[in-house]
């Protein structure tokens, strides 16, 4: 070491070494006997002061992960529950949360639903925690989603579940009480064989409130990215009538009837293959129909949602004529996948659904006629000039090109060229959020 360059540099670990020695016998640095407060403690007794402010509050979000539940956090919680000022008003609750953490959360909400009078709305989320969830866990969370669910069984009129775990969900939908009260259930979850071993509850859990269900949401993937996906499972329940191995029993969603439902929006996947969207007719087969006869199982239905999986000409004739009723069709709005679009498209709907009022179609390219599927946009257009829709009364129109971007992208021209065929008065819905559309 350079001679001048030793000294100096001991000196300065000296005078640091006495500068630390001092510094720990001072009284203001000693171990205190007192607990150390929660960082937070200031910040959340002014949010306390700061919802009272809010007589209006209705609808509130917990999103709680990995991250440690404070007393003063529950505190803040509680005097939200605990207030007939507020909790007493509150109509929605939504909840996104891992295994863990559902005890926690759930139980001083159970421990105050005497308050929580106007809560009809429970959207619950169970995420994945960066620690795997152990048997006793999941029991304990089951256990307390059930005694939730069991408080406010006369009030909910709105269920919504969606779970990125692998569990055993079956066994949890099984033991749900019936919610006499119930009109929506929303379901975004992993749909497979170790989810769903045997899918009797959730069927029965959907079929016990056939009497006032109007609107169901079914999709088969979680609300958040997960690399495990639905399998053959969900084709089954979704329609057994064309499963040659049928489980025993019947207990999939054509086999249940739903008079009462007006919406339906569901996902759905194509069994040959593993990713649903942008099929091709390579692997579709005519004779598979992806829905069961909707005529049957929900002869009321007034709007369907198709999402996930591109449907091919066979596919979109097949649904029309589950539609069918002696009494007529009652669809009223149509929003679906396809490749392409055709003038025969907008023949059969205008022709097998008359009461048709809104309309939403997201397409790949234009088509002179199916099935041949080729690019053939000028063709496209000449052929629907030569048609009219006179008596048709479609008010709602929305044709969207989804592009490498994964946004949709309103076709202006092509809903104009549709529009022409149509009676005056149909709105264009041509709203874009992609930000790639300035460009």
């Amino acid at each position: 070491m350079d001679e001048d360059v030793g000294p100096s540099l001991e000196r300065k670990l000296s005078s640091g070494y006495n500068y630390l020695k001092n510094l720990a016998k001072s009284p203001s640095y000693m171990v205190s006997k007192e607990p150390l407060q929660d960082p937070t403690f200031g910040i959340l007794e002014a949010a306390k002061k700061a919802v009272r402010c809010w007589p209006n509050l209705r609808e509130i979000t917990i999103v709680l992960y990995d991250h440690a539940i404070t007393p003063s956090f529950m505190s803040f919680l509680d005097s939200i529950w605990a207030s007939d000022a507020l909790g007493a008003k509150l109509q929605k609750l939504i909840i996104d949360t891992t295994v863990a953490k559902l005890p926690q959360l759930l139980n001083p909400i159970i421990n105050r639903s005497c308050v929580l009078r106007s809560l009809v709305e429970f959207d619950l989320t169970i995420s994945i925690s960066r620690i795997d969830e152990s048997r006793t866990e999941w029991r304990l969370a089951k256990e307390v989603i059930h005694s939730f669910v069991s408080v406010f069984r006369h009030k909910l009129t709105s269920f919504s579940f969606s779970s990125i775990v692998l569990c055993n969900l079956a066994d949890l939908f099984e033991a749900f009480p019936g919610l006499p009260r119930l009109k929506r259930i929303e379901f975004h979850g992993i749909f497979n064989i170790k989810t769903f071993p045997q899918t009797q509850g959730f069927t029965e859990f959907i079929s016990k409130h056939a009497s006032h269900l109007e609107h169901l949401v079914i999709k088969p993937q979680t609300r958040h990215i997960s690399l495990n996906s639905s399998d053959n499972t969900y084709c089954f329940w979704v329609n057994e009538d064309n499963v040659e191995h049928r489980s025993e029993g019947r207990h999939s969603l054509s086999h249940i009837v739903l008079p009462k439902v007006k919406v339906l929006d569901i996902g759905l996947r194509d069994r040959e293959r593993l990713w649903p969207q942008w099929q091709t007719e390579t692997y579709e087969s005519e004779n598979q129909s992806l829905l069961p006869n909707l005529s049957r199982v929900m002869p009321r239905l007034k709007a369907l949602i198709i999402t996930d999986i591109s449907l091919s000409w066979p596919r979109i004739c097949a649904l029309v004529k589950s539609l069918q009723r002696e009494e007529g069709c009652e669809l009223e709005e149509l929003n679906f996948i396809c490749n392409s679009i055709f003038p025969q498209l907008f023949d059969l709907f205008s022709e097998r659904l008359p009461n048709l009022k809104s309309l939403t179609v997201r397409f790949g390219y234009e088509a002179s006629r199916s099935p041949d599927g080729k690019y053939n946009p000028k063709s496209f257009r000449e052929m629907m000039r030569a048609r009219r829709y006179s008596g048709w009364g479609l008010r709602y129109l929305r044709l969207v090109n989804l592009a490498s971007c994964h946004a949709e992208h309103p076709n202006v021209m092509v809903m104009r060229e549709v529009a022409e065929t149509l009676s005056p008065g149909v709105v264009l819905d041509t709203a874009s959020t992609c930000p790639c559309r300035g460009f």
